[in-house]
């Protein structure tokens, strides 16, 4: 049985949120989003990355 970290919180842990954040300011990432935004996109698509390793 797994005692550590799941996949999921290693990679978060792994991309750091103050440079994607910084990015997405400056290429203006965000622009004209209403609720999808580009961390939370980030973040479903680890998580899917993480979900299909664990299949796999």
């Amino acid at each position: 049985m797994n005692t550590g970290k799941t996949v999921f919180a290693q990679l978060l842990e792994y991309l750091p949120q103050h440079q994607s954040r910084r990015c997405v300011n400056r290429y203006k990432g965000n622009y004209k989003v209403q609720s999808f935004t580009c961390l939370d996109l980030t973040r479903k698509t680890v998580l899917f990355f993480a979900s299909f390793h664990l299949l796999v």
